[in-house]
């Protein structure tokens, strides 16, 4: 049987089929087929997943979903990766549903935007997870979870999604056109949970991908529909009911009987389904009007008390309730029924403890926990959690190297109305406020010399939190010096997780806040992060620097004094003017390199090598260069590592060794193309150069396909005018005078409007397209081509060229 089912993998086989290849010639009665699904069923639990393998499809046979791999003679065919997916694992079983989930199958195979629409409460998250689970093999590319509760603006969707695909994006690269491209061709599930609350946003994001390719998947779950084209809607209803005088059998039949006792069993290993309590339970059941959340939330109370006290609570509950709200829905009331039953089952501190943990967005760690619920040891709040969590009013993920607790979005709620009814909103967010300035300081401290994954590891994921401080409104009670300093300490977590785009603006809206009355190192944080985050408009990122620099003389900071004024020095080379970049970089030296600190020395040289190469020394410039890529290799830098990579790629380019720049190059942009933490600027970059290099050499028909693919992640990132040369000198040598003439008026009008000077491998092919041109052109036609090049914008000449 498991053999017919395995030679059409991913087919529905009919029944009778299965049984004419099992029992050939035999008359065999049905029910031997359904035990001997389940016998090996059982054997497929030992593979993970391995229990969801065989689907049933009602009335129709069985379909094996799981990985299928052909053994010819020892050799395996057909053999792929497994899609990456980052999709949360389940720490509970999934009951009931198995009508939906066939159903959603069948309607994302020919859908490419599946809404899941229904209530709070109602079990969306937990369908489509599962049904993320159980197709992921069918995406190439992988699946991803994307949670949006803890978002209070539409734009940071983008961001966030961009972050869980591993993408970073360029502080002036548009953050939705870097996911498209990234997504271009890319077979991947989005699963994009809680979009209610940000409807308009959510529809635009996923139209938008979903225009832009035919390959992504989304899934969404939403109280609302998304409104979007091509949307398809499913409507999830609560789990199915027993009857009120139900048996045992007629609780097996009833998804939320099946629920209701799964969860209680979680709670009490014992507890037990017998005639004289199955009744009891089909009257809960039938109460809750088999809502999961309500159902869990309930069997949460069953190692506290009997069934029937249960049930009995209930019904004095809801009595007390009629006519509370008879305009809400009665789905609607019977959650809010159940949840003021929930809260009226805690004492008085447990129920100060959960409103006051709904300030939190994203999640929070024990640590956390206990900054804002009134004071208490380790041990007392860790047993307040662990109460909440038996009660299913916490949730906590055991897999991270910390416990991290979170509620779900309709708890959360539910516990902030209650917050705002208590009065004590205002103190409770003032301390949420407090303890993450100071967890950003701990993380700016740790910062130069952290290891960056496990960094990275231990901030990301309070990122939703710091949103949360910085939304605060200024009128409404925060202390203006703790988001001041929140802003500033933020800017390495916004440029680690390629959010240079929202850190800039998080910082822009905070700067009319700072006066001189505030904390001086504070003070200097912000300009310093502020001009980072700028540092694509030189004169801005300049000014920047200057007042951080300032500030930190005065505060006796010297490793980031040192590191102020080597960022200085960097855009100083990027703007020509490199005498005070000499200086500058010369009284950053010994500062950085008393630090001893392999990231900090990294960016010393990197910085003192791009001197070196405007001063026309290249070999001095690659022996600093390689001490760059020592130090960052030695601090597991992998952004820098390959762009060192590509900069002594460029000196070997600029030393006219174009088989070793070519190597480099391909080296580097390998790379690049295998990184989970991909950045499509930094791609385009290599590529754009590597065709430059190609084009040098002859090679002009890949150097053409090249420079098609880098364009949009160049444009996008608005870095393609800095390759406008290379491109211009593919088109002289391919016969294009007149779109080369336009790309180079384009490129001469772009750098004299930045300020900017040509690095060396630009301002050579300069000079050799110029000769080009000079041959094929008459110097009148010339000089008009050149105007009318820096009257277009960068991106029209670029796509009339690849034209």
């Amino acid at each position: 049987m498991l053999a017919a089912l395995l030679q059409r993998p991913k087919e529905v086989i009919s029944k009778s089929e299965i049984l004419t290849a099992a029992w050939p010639g035999l008359v065999v009665q049905e029910t031997n087929l359904t035990v001997q699904i389940s016998a090996i069923r059982r054997l497929l639990e030992e593979a993970p997943g391995g229990e969801r393998w065989i689907e049933t499809v009602a009335r129709r046979g069985y379909r094996f979903v799981g990985p299928v791999v052909e053994v010819r003679d020892g050799v395996a065919y057909g053999r792929r990766r497994m899609p990456y997916s980052d999709l949360p694992a389940t720490l509970n079983s999934f009951v009931g549903r198995e009508r939906e989930l066939v159903e959603l199958k069948r309607l994302l195979a020919k859908s490419r935007l599946l809404t899941l629409v229904g209530p709070g409460g109602v079990g969306k998250t937990r369908l489509a997870l599962q049904l993320a689970h159980d197709v992921r093999d069918a995406f190439r590319d992988g699946s991803h979870f994307v949670d949006l509760a803890p978002l209070t603006q539409g734009e940071l969707i983008t961001a966030t999604v961009a972050r869980a695909l591993g993408l970073h994006v360029a502080p002036r690269e548009d953050p939705l056109a870097a996911v498209t491209a990234a997504l271009k061709d890319q077979q991947v599930l989005l699963v994009l949970d809680n979009c209610e609350h940000l409807l308009d946003a959510s529809a635009h994001f996923a139209h938008s991908i979903l225009r832009a390719s035919r390959e992504p998947t989304v899934v969404a779950t939403s109280r609302e529909p998304l409104r979007s084209e091509g949307e398809q809607l499913y409507r999830v209803q609560p789990l199915s009911l027993p009857s009120v005088d139900a048996g045992i059998d007629g609780l097996q039949r009833s998804e939320a009987a099946r629920l209701f006792v799964d969860r209680a069993r979680e709670q009490d290993p014992h507890f037990q389904v017998d005639p004289s309590s199955a009744p009891a339970i089909a009257r809960v059941c039938a109460h809750l009007d088999g809502i999961p959340l309500a159902l869990e939330l309930a069997a949460a109370q069953v190692h506290e008390y009997p069934i029937d006290v249960i049930e009995a609570r209930l019904e004095d509950r809801f009595e007390s309730l009629v006519g509370s709200s008879r305009t809400a829905m009665p789905r609607q009331q019977t959650l809010r029924a159940t949840l003021d039953w929930s809260y009226g089952l805690l004492n008085a501190t447990e129920q100060t403890a959960w409103a006051c943990l709904s300030v939190f967005a994203g999640g929070f760690t024990l640590e956390a926990a206990r900054a804002i619920l009134p004071k208490s040891d380790d041990r007392a709040v860790r047993h307040l959690l662990d109460h909440l969590v038996a009660r299913s009013l916490l949730c906590v993920s055991s897999s991270l190297q910390q416990p991290r607790y979170h509620l779900l979005e309709t708890l959360r709620e539910y516990a902030a109305a209650r917050l705002a009814d208590g009065g004590g909103g205002l103190r409770i967010r003032q301390r949420h406020a407090a303890y993450y300035r100071a967890l950003l300081d701990r993380a700016n401290a740790e910062w130069p010399s952290a290891r960056e994954i496990l960094w990275i590891s231990s901030y990301a994921a309070e990122i939703d939190n710091i949103r949360a401080v910085l939304d605060w409104p200024t009128d409404a009670g925060n202390d203006t010096a703790v988001i001041v300093g929140i802003a500033g300490s933020a800017g390495p977590l916004f440029m680690a997780l390629s959010l240079m785009h929202e850190g800039r603006q998080r910082l822009e809206g905070v700067a009319a806040q700072l006066d001189s009355g505030m904390d001086t190192l504070d003070r200097a944080r912000f300009w310093l992060w502020s001009g980072v985050l700028a540092e694509s408009e030189p004169a801005l990122a300049l000014a920047r620097f200057d007042s951080a620099i300032e500030l930190l003389r005065q505060s006796g900071q010297p490793l980031w004094l040192g590191d102020a004024l080597m960022r200085r020095a960097r855009v100083l080379v990027q703007s020509g003017r490199i005498e005070l970049a000499e200086e500058t970089l010369e009284e950053a030296r010994p500062l950085l390199l008393s630090t001893g600190l392999p990231r900090l020395l990294g960016n010393y040289f990197s910085v003192a090598s791009h001197l070196r190469i405007r001063a026309g020394d290249l070999a001095q410039a690659q022996v600093m260069e390689e001490q760059a890529l020592e130090f960052y290799r030695e601090a597991e830098l992998e952004h820098p590592t390959l762009t060192t990579i590509g900069n002594l790629a460029n000196l070997k380019w600029a030393a006219g060794d174009l088989a070793a720049a070519v190597e480099l190059l391909r080296e580097s942009v390998a790379k690049r193309r295998a990184s989970r933490a991909r950045r499509n600027a930094s791609l385009g970059f290599g590529l754009a150069n590597l065709a430059g290099v190609l084009t040098e050499r002859g090679e002009l028909e890949e150097a053409g396909l090249i420079f098609q693919e880098c364009f949009p992640l160049l444009l996008d990132a608005g870095l393609a005018w800095i390759h406008l040369d290379h491109l211009a000198h593919y088109m002289a040598r391919t016969g294009a005078s007149s779109q080369a003439a336009l790309l180079i008026g384009r490129a001469d009008a772009e750098h004299a409007a930045r300020g900017v000077v040509r690095e060396v491998n630009e301002r050579r092919t300069r000079e050799a397209v110029g000769q080009l041109l000079r041959a094929q052109l008459e110097p009148r036609e010339l000089g008009d081509l050149l105007l009318e090049g820096g009257r277009r914008a960068t991106g029209e000449v670029w796509r009339a060229a690849l034209r």
